[in-house]
């Protein structure tokens, strides 16, 4: 298969199909808890594509039979939902999907925490996604497809970890898998050279052990052969003049990365991002600071305060938490209820996620 160059007007609907799955994954992480069902998330995550007016391009996708893949803590990709597997504290769960809009795709995927999870277990998490940020540094025309590769290995093994080989990330397009592969460490060969318009799904798949995998017996899962934890984390992105542009993450976490000037904000740094953006599913060590800026800084946040507190003001009433308890599927009630969205609702949600064009 030839790799196919997208016009101007192609990748504005890969980028609106990747705007919806964006807000997918980022509505996904405020839902996720301890007691849900695979089959509960995956549930979630059609209900919420199809409100925001795409279509769940993973379903029936060469047979699969649901609309993303819920992988839990040694399986590597492409888990079934199922209604008997139920999310528990500790658990990590990769969530891999795509949005099809107007004839275009959008593949992306995240790995959350379930409650309280062990130190080597967050570190996997982010690791995996800083192999995927290293690696698109070098998605810029003139560099070739190996290159990516080689960058993200370079950051799983600095740390330890090691990158699965047996599944790579893949072209995107009018197609959900297109030419070319795109592997996740150095290969003998550098494959296609990279030039604007191009479309790729970059994922990394970290193992904390070997890099090895076997697939299970509903010859769709893939799970670490050694059975150590994996996080999956995924993209689509297109190759632009410069540095390529990343499809399927919202403007809200665009400027995270890339830096905000006008809010003092850092850029290039994929955890500040996730400490910043509500709902995030990774407790990140903060940085130590010398004592003088950290007592500096309490004294600026007191005064702050002090200055913006009405005297009217009273605090917030926070909803009480829900009990945490195994449920069946006809059960639970998610947070946000999409089925019952009205059809005005409907056309108000997926406006919003292009009211800035």
């Amino acid at each position: 298969m030839a790799i196919t160059i997208k016009n101007e007007e192609q990748i504005e609907l890969m980028r609106r199909a990747g705007r919806m799955l964006a807000r997918v994954h980022a509505e996904l992480a405020k839902e996720l808890k301890e007691g849900m069902t695979t089959k509960d998330v995956d549930r979630l995550v059609e209900e919420m594509i199809l409100s925001f007016g795409g279509y769940p391009n993973f379903k029936n996708y060469n047979g699969f039979p649901a609309a993303a893949c819920v992988s839990l803590n040694d399986e590597v990709v492409h888990g079934i939902p199922s209604d008997k597997r139920y999310l528990k504290n500790g658990d990590i769960v990769s969530i891999d999907t795509g949005v099809l809009y107007k004839g275009y795709h959008s593949d992306a995927a995240r790995t959350h925490a379930i409650g309280e999870i062990s130190e080597e277990a967050a570190k996997l998490i982010r690791v995996t996604e800083e192999s995927f940020f290293e690696g698109i540094k070098k998605a810029r025309p003139g560099n070739h497809i190996a290159d990516i590769g080689q960058a993200v290995q370079r950051i799983a093994l600095s740390n330890g970890f090691s990158v699965v080989r047996d599944l790579t990330g893949h072209g995107i397009g009018a197609n959900l898998h297109e030419a070319p592969n795109v592997p996740n460490f150095k290969t003998l060969f550098r494959g296609a050279r990279l030039r604007k318009g191009m479309t790729l799904a970059v994922e990394p798949m970290v193992n904390v052990g070997n890099y090895g995998v076997r697939r299970l017996e509903d010859n769709w899962t893939f799970a670490t052969a050694d059975g150590s934890l994996s996080a999956h984390y995924e993209n689509t992105i297109a190759i632009t003049d410069g540095d390529c542009e990343i499809l399927t993450m919202l403007p809200e976490e665009l400027d995270l990365l890339s830096g905000d000037k006008e809010k003092n904000r850092p850029g290039g740094d994929i955890r500040q991002a996730v400490r910043e953006i509500p709902g995030t599913f990774i407790v990140l060590k903060e940085e130590k600071k010398k004592p003088a800026e950290k007592k500096q800084e309490e004294k600026e946040a007191a005064d702050k305060d002090r200055s913006e507190k009405k005297p009217e003001e009273q605090p917030p009433v926070e909803p009480a938490a829900e009990p945490v308890t195994a449920t069946i599927a006809s059960e639970r009630q998610p947070k946000a209820p999409y089925q019952t969205l009205s059809p005005e609702e409907k056309r108000v949600r997926r406006e919003s996620l292009f009211e800035d064009d």
